[in-house]
């Protein structure tokens, strides 16, 4: 990012990468329309260590009711999101406040998990998407 420019962070949840195969780079630039991010969900996995305000919810269009806002810009940085699991009520859940950011090149390992070490579900823990930083012009 440059120094006349802010940097915003933007969540793809891993779920949705994979199913739509939704590709993005380092350098890409994108115009995406952003949601709402699930704030309790992000505090579940960061605890307040990282503040996420918008996703890219590609399943929102049909809800004409959830707020959205229009990003332009250049992908500066790219982070999975990774957790450990552990088994509470309801099943499986991410350890609330335990997730960490890896830096990746892009999303490719949402849907090639299999054939890629190190991406995807592991014994331990779970790809739960990616942070994307997206630079701007003020």
């Amino acid at each position: 990012m440059n120094a006349t420019g802010r940097a915003i962070p933007v969540w793809l949840t891993d779920w949705q990468v994979a199913e739509d195969h939704i590709l993005v780079s380092v350098g890409d630039t994108v115009a995406w329309e952003l949601t709402p991010a699930d704030t309790v969900f992000a505090a579940l996995l960061f605890g307040d260590g990282v503040a996420i305000d918008l996703q890219l919810d590609t399943y929102a269009a049909g809800s004409p009711e959830v707020p959205r806002t229009f990003l332009a810009g250049r992908v500066d940085t790219i982070k999975a999101i990774w957790s450990p699991m552990e088994l509470g009520v309801g099943g499986w859940n991410p350890a609330a406040g335990k997730a960490t950011l890896r830096p990746v090149a892009d999303t490719h390992g949402s849907w090639g998990s299999s054939a890629i070490p190190g991406q995807g579900t592991t014994d331990t823990e779970h790809l739960y998407g990616y942070l994307v930083t997206i630079a701007t012009p003020r």
